[in-house]
C-alpha cells in the first residue's frame, strides 16, 4: 500500500510540473484566465435543464414539425446556387478536368499560398519548439518546386477514398500548432473525408507518397494509399445510393458482421449492390486497387436522402450531442462547421466546409453586429427557423434550435468558453457537441455568444 501511495505522489508531482509548464507557456497570451489554466466545463451547460437535452422538448415547440421544408427540386436548386458561389464545387462538376486551365491555376496557386503561409507563420512542433530554418526549408521542399515539376506529377483522374482520410495542408504527417503543446489544434489538418467519398486526384507529391486532391468543399494532401482510382468499374457508381443517418455507421466485410472494416459518418453515401437481405445492404466498397463490396446495417442508413422536416433535422442534430470536438475532423470527430455540413448532407444539401462559407451560401437575414443584446435576441426570436438557421461569428458557427423563456438556444461543437465567476475569468474546456443558450461567456473579456454573433443566415434560402 505504501508503494502505491509513493507512486501516486510521484505521479502527482509530474502532473503539477506539467501544469506549471503549461501555465507559463500560456501566461503571456491569456493573462486574464484564473491561474492561467484550463478547467473542465460542467456536464450540462449553464441555463440548460435535463429536459432540454432531449429533441422532443424542442420539436414540441414547432408548429407542423413533419411538414416538408424543401422538396427534392428545391434541394437541387439550392445545390446549384451553392455551386455557383463555391469555385471548387463548380470546377469539380465540370468535364475534361485534366484540360481545365482554371483548375490547374487554382491548384498551383493554392500550393504557393500554403508555402508562403508556412514561411511566415509562427508555428510550433509537437515538442513545443519553433521549426528552425532547415525544418521550414524541408517542409517547403515537400511541394513541387516549379510549374514544370508540377506538370510532370499530374494525375488528373477521379478517385474514391478507400478509408477515412485526413486532409493535410502539406504532403507530410507533421503536426504544427499556433501555440506550444496546443495538441488539439494541428494547423496542418485541413479537413477529413470518410470512406466512399469521390474526389479528383490532381497530382503527386515529388516523393509520390501523397496526392493533392480536390473535393466538393476543399483541397489538400492525402496519402497515396488512401485512393482507389475509378476506371471501367465506375459504371457501378450509377447504382442507387444510401445515406448514413447516424453519427457513425460500421461497415462489415461479411453478412454475419464478424469482420469489421471501417466506419463512416452521417451524410456519407454508398452505392447499393443488393438490398434483399432483411437487415443489411450490400454496397460498393473501394479497396486499394479496385472496387469490391461490403455490408452495412439498414437501420444506419436511408435510401436516397432523408426528407427535410423540422422533426428530422432536430432529431438528427441531437444525435451528435457529446460527440468529441475534432479540429479539421481529427480522429474522425467533428468541429462546428463539419457537424453542420455532415448533417445537411443527409438531406442532400451540399454545404461548404467552413462556417464563413456556410453562411455565405445561405440567406443572410442579419449581417451586422451593432444591435444591442435585446435587439439581437428579438431578431432571432422573430426571424430564425429552428434547425435551419445558422448563427455565426468569426471562428465559430452554431445551429439555432429554439427559444425558451425569451432566451435563444443552439447546438454547436465547442472546444471551450470563458466563464466569469465572482469577478474571475475561467477557461472552461467543453471539447464536445453541446446545447447552450447564447449567454455563454457573458461578462468575460471575449463576450457572450450572443454579443459575438455577426451573421444570421437561413440554410437553403437565397
Amino acid at each position: 500500500m505504501r508503494k502505491i501511495l509513493i507512486f501516486a505522489y510521484i505521479l502527482s508531482c509530474f502532473a503539477w510540473t506539467g501544469c506549471s509548464l503549461h501555465k507559463s507557456l500560456y501566461q503571456k497570451e491569456y493573462p486574464y484566465y484564473k491561474n492561467n489554466a484550463y478547467y473542465f466545463s460542467p456536464h450540462i451547460m449553464p441555463n440548460v435543464s435535463n429536459q432540454m437535452l432531449h429533441p422532443g422538448y424542442w420539436i414540441s415547440k414547432i408548429k407542423n414539425p413533419d411538414s416538408l421544408i424543401y422538396t427534392s427540386l428545391d434541394i437541387e436548386n439550392i445545390n446549384q446556387s451553392i455551386r455557383k458561389k463555391q469555385l471548387v464545387q463548380t470546377l469539380i462538376q465540370g468535364n475534361n478536368l485534366s484540360e481545365n486551365n482554371e483548375l490547374n491555376t487554382l491548384a498551383w496557386n493554392q500550393m504557393q499560398e500554403t508555402k508562403r503561409y508556412l514561411i511566415k507563420k509562427e508555428l510550433y512542433t509537437p515538442t513545443g519548439e519553433k521549426p528552425d530554418i532547415r525544418d521550414r526549408e524541408r517542409i517547403v521542399g515537400l511541394f513541387p518546386d516549379s510549374l514544370v515539376a508540377f506538370s510532370s506529377l499530374k494525375i488528373s483522374q477521379y478517385a474514391i477514398f478507400n478509408r477515412f482520410s485526413d486532409e493535410k495542408m502539406i504532403p507530410d504527417s507533421l503536426n504544427l500548432t499556433e501555440k506550444p503543446f496546443d495538441d488539439e489544434f494541428d494547423y496542418m489538418q485541413n479537413n477529413a473525408h470518410d470512406m466512399g467519398a469521390i474526389i479528383y486526384a490532381f497530382c503527386y507529391s515529388p516523393d509520390k507518397m501523397w496526392i493533392y486532391q480536390i473535393n466538393q468543399s476543399s483541397s489538400g494532401w492525402v496519402p497515396s494509399s488512401h485512393f482507389t482510382f475509378l476506371n471501367n468499374e465506375s459504371t457501378l457508381l450509377t447504382n442507387p445510393i444510401i445515406t448514413i443517418q447516424n453519427p457513425y455507421a460500421d461497415i462489415w466485410a461479411d453478412s454475419l458482421k464478424l469482420n469489421y472494416i471501417n466506419s463512416s459518418r452521417m451524410g456519407s453515401k454508398f452505392y447499393i449492390l443488393d438490398k434483399t437481405n432483411n437487415h443489411l445492404y450490400k454496397i460498393v466498397l473501394p479497396m486499394n486497387d479496385s472496387l469490391s463490396f461490403a455490408f452495412i446495417d439498414k437501420a444506419d442508413v436511408v435510401e436516397g436522402v432523408k426528407p427535410l422536416t423540422s422533426r428530422n433535422l432536430i432529431l438528427d442534430m441531437f444525435k451528435w450531442m457529446n460527440t468529441p470536438y475534432g479540429w479539421g475532423d481529427k480522429n474522425q470527430f467533428v468541429d462546428c462547421s463539419k457537424m453542420i455540413q455532415l448533417t445537411f448532407s443527409l438531406y442532400g444539401i451540399d454545404m461548404p466546409r467552413n462556417g464563413g462559407s456556410q453562411a455565405l451560401v445561405s440567406q443572410n437575414i442579419l449581417s451586422r453586429s451593432d444591435f444591442s443584446d435585446n435587439e439581437k435576441l428579438d431578431f432571432i426570436t422573430n426571424h430564425a427557423i429552428p434547425g435551419l438557421t445558422l448563427l455565426r461569428f468569426p471562428g465559430h458557427i452554431m445551429l439555432y434550435i429554439g427559444n425558451e423563456k425569451g432566451d435563444a438556444y443552439a447546438i454547436h461543437c465547442l472546444y471551450r468558453y470563458i466563464e466569469n465567476y465572482s469577478g474571475e475569468n475561467y477557461s472552461r474546456v467543453t471539447n464536445r457537441v453541446v446545447l447552450s443558450d447564447l449567454s455563454l461567456g457573458k461578462g468575460s473579456p471575449r463576450k457572450s455568444l450572443l454579443q459575438r454573433i455577426t451573421q444570421i443566415a437561413i440554410v437553403g434560402k437565397d
